[in-house]
Protein backbone atom coordinates (compact mmCIF):
# COMPACT_ATOMS: atom_id res chain seq x y z
CA UNK A 1 0.00 0.00 0.00
CA UNK A 2 1.47 3.42 -0.97
CA UNK A 3 2.40 5.83 1.61
CA UNK A 4 -0.02 8.60 0.36
CA UNK A 5 -3.08 5.94 0.98
CA UNK A 6 -1.93 4.96 4.40
CA UNK A 7 -1.80 8.66 5.84
CA UNK A 8 -5.18 8.93 4.06
CA UNK A 9 -6.40 6.56 5.91
CA UNK A 10 -5.33 7.64 9.33
CA UNK A 11 -6.08 10.89 9.17
CA UNK A 12 -9.56 9.71 7.90
CA UNK A 13 -10.05 7.54 10.95
CA UNK A 14 -8.96 10.73 12.83
CA UNK A 15 -11.28 13.09 11.45
CA UNK A 16 -14.13 10.27 12.26
CA UNK A 17 -12.93 10.04 15.96
CA UNK A 18 -13.20 14.17 16.25
CA UNK A 19 -16.56 13.69 14.82
CA UNK A 20 -17.76 10.83 17.60
CA UNK A 21 -16.08 12.90 20.41
CA UNK A 22 -18.66 16.00 18.91
CA UNK A 23 -21.55 14.02 18.51
CA UNK A 24 -21.49 12.39 22.33
CA UNK A 25 -22.73 14.45 23.91
CA UNK A 26 -25.28 15.73 21.42
CA UNK A 27 -26.82 12.59 21.62
CA UNK A 28 -27.50 12.81 25.23
CA UNK A 29 -29.32 15.89 24.40
CA UNK A 30 -31.60 14.01 21.86
CA UNK A 31 -30.08 16.53 19.36
CA UNK A 32 -31.81 15.33 15.56
CA UNK A 33 -29.19 14.38 12.59
CA UNK A 34 -29.58 17.45 11.07
CA UNK A 35 -28.79 19.43 13.93
CA UNK A 36 -25.53 17.03 14.39
CA UNK A 37 -24.75 17.63 10.71
CA UNK A 38 -24.42 21.30 10.95
CA UNK A 39 -23.07 21.31 14.16
CA UNK A 40 -20.02 19.15 13.17
CA UNK A 41 -19.51 20.96 9.75
CA UNK A 42 -19.26 24.11 11.84
CA UNK A 43 -17.01 23.40 14.63
CA UNK A 44 -14.35 21.11 12.18
CA UNK A 45 -14.79 23.35 9.22
CA UNK A 46 -16.12 20.51 7.15
CA UNK A 47 -17.12 21.01 3.56
CA UNK A 48 -19.94 18.32 3.68
CA UNK A 49 -20.97 15.95 5.56
CA UNK A 50 -23.82 13.82 5.02
CA UNK A 51 -26.74 12.56 6.69
CA UNK A 52 -26.03 9.36 6.03
CA UNK A 53 -22.23 9.25 7.33
CA UNK A 54 -23.77 10.82 10.64
CA UNK A 55 -26.03 7.56 10.90
CA UNK A 56 -23.09 5.68 10.84
CA UNK A 57 -21.27 7.68 13.43
CA UNK A 58 -23.99 7.48 15.80
CA UNK A 59 -24.02 3.70 15.07
CA UNK A 60 -20.60 3.50 15.58
CA UNK A 61 -21.11 5.45 19.23
CA UNK A 62 -23.90 3.36 20.42
CA UNK A 63 -22.43 0.31 19.32
CA UNK A 64 -19.29 1.15 21.30
CA UNK A 65 -21.58 2.16 24.22
CA UNK A 66 -23.33 -0.88 24.47
CA UNK A 67 -20.34 -3.06 24.48
CA UNK A 68 -18.90 -0.94 27.20
CA UNK A 69 -22.03 -1.46 29.19
CA UNK A 70 -21.78 -5.46 29.10
CA UNK A 71 -18.23 -5.08 30.24
CA UNK A 72 -19.37 -2.56 33.36
CA UNK A 73 -22.58 -5.36 34.03
CA UNK A 74 -19.77 -8.32 34.10
CA UNK A 75 -17.65 -6.21 36.85
CA UNK A 76 -20.61 -5.23 38.93
CA UNK A 77 -21.78 -8.70 39.12
CA UNK A 78 -18.12 -9.84 39.95
CA UNK A 79 -18.02 -7.28 42.54
CA UNK A 80 -21.71 -8.72 43.88
CA UNK A 81 -20.82 -12.07 44.08
CA UNK A 82 -17.52 -11.31 46.00
CA UNK A 83 -19.23 -8.88 48.44
CA UNK A 84 -22.22 -11.37 48.77
CA UNK A 85 -19.28 -14.49 49.81
CA UNK A 86 -18.20 -12.10 52.04
CA UNK A 87 -21.41 -11.78 53.87
CA UNK A 88 -22.18 -15.40 53.45
CA UNK A 89 -19.08 -15.86 55.53
CA UNK A 90 -20.30 -12.86 58.56
CA UNK A 91 -23.53 -14.95 58.68
CA UNK A 92 -21.77 -17.87 59.20
CA UNK A 93 -19.89 -17.09 61.91
CA UNK A 94 -22.68 -14.90 63.54
CA UNK A 95 -24.55 -17.57 64.13
CA UNK A 96 -21.80 -20.32 65.16
CA UNK A 97 -21.40 -17.57 67.96
CA UNK A 98 -24.93 -17.13 68.83
CA UNK A 99 -25.28 -20.99 69.31
CA UNK A 100 -22.03 -21.10 71.80
CA UNK A 101 -23.64 -17.95 73.72
CA UNK A 102 -26.58 -20.35 74.68
CA UNK A 103 -24.30 -23.09 75.38
CA UNK A 104 -24.60 -23.90 79.25
CA UNK A 105 -21.54 -22.12 80.82
CA UNK A 106 -20.20 -23.05 84.74
CA UNK A 107 -18.93 -20.26 87.25
CA UNK A 108 -16.25 -21.56 89.52
CA UNK A 109 -16.37 -19.70 93.35
CA UNK A 110 -12.95 -20.64 95.10
CA UNK A 111 -13.13 -19.89 98.96
CA UNK A 112 -10.13 -19.96 100.94
CA UNK A 113 -9.82 -21.17 104.47
CA UNK A 114 -6.65 -20.44 106.91
CA UNK A 115 -5.28 -20.02 110.02
CA UNK A 116 -3.21 -16.51 111.26
CA UNK A 117 -0.34 -16.48 114.07
CA UNK A 118 0.28 -14.54 116.68
CA UNK A 119 2.26 -11.14 115.79
CA UNK A 120 5.72 -11.41 117.40
CA UNK A 121 4.58 -8.53 120.63
CA UNK A 122 1.83 -10.36 121.21
CA UNK A 123 -0.46 -8.06 120.19
CA UNK A 124 -2.34 -8.65 117.37
CA UNK A 125 -2.28 -11.23 114.50
CA UNK A 126 0.93 -11.30 111.69
CA UNK A 127 -1.54 -11.02 108.43
CA UNK A 128 1.85 -11.27 106.44
CA UNK A 129 2.14 -15.41 107.93
CA UNK A 130 -1.60 -17.02 107.48
CA UNK A 131 -1.55 -20.84 106.87
CA UNK A 132 -3.74 -22.13 104.32
CA UNK A 133 -5.51 -24.75 105.65
CA UNK A 134 -9.04 -25.67 103.20
CA UNK A 135 -10.06 -24.87 100.12
CA UNK A 136 -13.53 -25.18 99.27
CA UNK A 137 -14.95 -24.61 95.46
CA UNK A 138 -18.18 -24.64 94.04
CA UNK A 139 -19.58 -24.74 91.00
CA UNK A 140 -22.58 -22.73 89.31
CA UNK A 141 -23.81 -24.06 85.59
CA UNK A 142 -26.63 -22.15 84.32
CA UNK A 143 -27.47 -21.72 80.58
CA UNK A 144 -26.71 -18.79 78.43
CA UNK A 145 -29.37 -16.82 77.30
CA UNK A 146 -27.53 -16.02 74.14
CA UNK A 147 -25.73 -12.92 72.78
CA UNK A 148 -28.35 -10.67 71.11
CA UNK A 149 -25.41 -8.95 69.40
CA UNK A 150 -25.05 -11.55 67.06
CA UNK A 151 -28.58 -11.36 66.11
CA UNK A 152 -28.10 -8.16 65.53
CA UNK A 153 -25.01 -8.64 63.19
CA UNK A 154 -26.58 -11.80 61.14
CA UNK A 155 -30.01 -9.43 60.52
CA UNK A 156 -27.88 -5.89 59.36
CA UNK A 157 -25.51 -8.77 57.27
CA UNK A 158 -28.95 -10.52 55.59
CA UNK A 159 -30.20 -6.95 54.72
CA UNK A 160 -26.56 -6.29 52.97
CA UNK A 161 -27.42 -8.93 50.93
CA UNK A 162 -30.71 -7.84 50.11
CA UNK A 163 -29.66 -4.91 49.40
CA UNK A 164 -27.41 -6.07 46.97
CA UNK A 165 -29.93 -8.25 45.18
CA UNK A 166 -32.37 -5.50 44.95
CA UNK A 167 -34.54 -7.60 47.43
CA UNK A 168 -36.89 -6.27 50.51
CA UNK A 169 -35.46 -5.18 53.18
CA UNK A 170 -36.47 -6.54 57.03
CA UNK A 171 -37.00 -4.47 59.83
CA UNK A 172 -36.49 -6.68 62.96
CA UNK A 173 -38.59 -5.15 66.46
CA UNK A 174 -37.43 -7.03 69.25
CA UNK A 175 -39.63 -6.92 72.57
CA UNK A 176 -38.85 -7.88 76.02
CA UNK A 177 -36.20 -10.25 75.78
CA UNK A 178 -35.10 -13.00 74.09
CA UNK A 179 -37.32 -15.35 75.69
CA UNK A 180 -40.74 -13.74 74.98
CA UNK A 181 -40.37 -13.27 70.98
CA UNK A 182 -39.26 -11.46 68.19
CA UNK A 183 -41.80 -9.75 65.65
CA UNK A 184 -40.05 -9.34 61.76
CA UNK A 185 -41.85 -7.05 59.75
CA UNK A 186 -41.10 -7.21 55.56
CA UNK A 187 -40.87 -3.74 54.00
CA UNK A 188 -40.44 -2.75 50.61
CA UNK A 189 -37.48 -0.27 50.54
CA UNK A 190 -37.86 0.50 46.79
CA UNK A 191 -34.26 -0.46 46.01
CA UNK A 192 -32.71 -1.18 43.07
CA UNK A 193 -29.41 -3.16 41.96
CA UNK A 194 -26.57 -0.59 41.11
CA UNK A 195 -26.53 0.38 37.15
CA UNK A 196 -23.05 0.90 36.96
CA UNK A 197 -19.77 0.06 38.68
CA UNK A 198 -19.16 3.13 39.73
CA UNK A 199 -22.26 3.52 41.40
CA UNK A 200 -21.73 0.09 43.32
CA UNK A 201 -18.67 1.22 44.39
CA UNK A 202 -20.10 4.40 45.76
CA UNK A 203 -22.59 1.97 47.74
CA UNK A 204 -20.19 0.01 49.04
CA UNK A 205 -17.73 2.60 49.85
CA UNK A 206 -14.86 0.50 47.71
CA UNK A 207 -12.10 3.13 46.80
CA UNK A 208 -11.11 3.44 43.55
CA UNK A 209 -7.59 1.54 42.96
Amino acid sequence: MARGAHMERITAHKMKELRKDIIAPLLVKCWTYRQIKNEVMARLDLPTYSLRTVKKDIDEINAERLALRHIDEERINEIRELELERLDAVIKEAWEQWELSKQEKVDTITKQKGKAKPSGNGNGIDTSKITAESIEATKKRFRGKGDAKYLDVILNALNQRRKLLGLESVNVRMTGNLDQHIEIVHTHTGYTPASSEDEVRQREGIKQD
